[in-house]
């Protein structure tokens, strides 16, 4: 069990807390060990997967944007516990840095992004090279 957010590994998988059977077992305290999951293990050592670099945002979508995010990232870690959106940092004016601990999240993302402001966002995808599995992605408003 992650000391921080509650969610159960078991195996390879992650599992919401709220889950019916992790209560049980934690209730139970069978085989239960604290620790931390690793996305928040990835979020302590400050490490990420999925790297969005946005520029040249508008200030009047600004706030559209933040929540697009915001949102988009609250659903996909309500289907999958480790998928998250670590931080959303603005470098300068309108200019944002978005971290993920999933790079498939990082793509998602950006497509939604894309998707939503129609043909006003250019992209660009970058991926490293193995053993890292860290997606970069490059957004402008134009």
């Amino acid at each position: 069990v992650c000391r921080v957010c509650h969610n159960a590994r078991v195996g390879k998988g992650c599992y919401h807390a709220y889950d019916e059977i992790i209560k049980e077992k934690i209730a139970e305290h069978v085989g239960v060990h604290f620790t931390l999951c690793p996305a928040d293990e990835m979020i302590k050592d400050h490490k990420f997967e999925g790297e969005i670099m946005i520029n040249s945002v508008p200030e009047d979508k600004e706030a559209m944007l933040i929540n697009l995010i915001t949102g988009f990232s609250k659903r996909a870690e309500e289907i999958n516990s480790q998928h998250r959106l670590i931080a959303i940092e603005r470098q300068g004016d309108g200019a944002f840095r978005v971290t993920t601990t999933e790079n498939q999240l990082a793509e998602k993302i950006s497509r939604k992004i894309e998707e939503s402001f129609k043909k006003a966002v250019e992209m660009n995808i970058e991926y490293d090279k193995e053993p890292y599995e860290v997606t970069r992605i490059k957004l402008w408003f134009i």
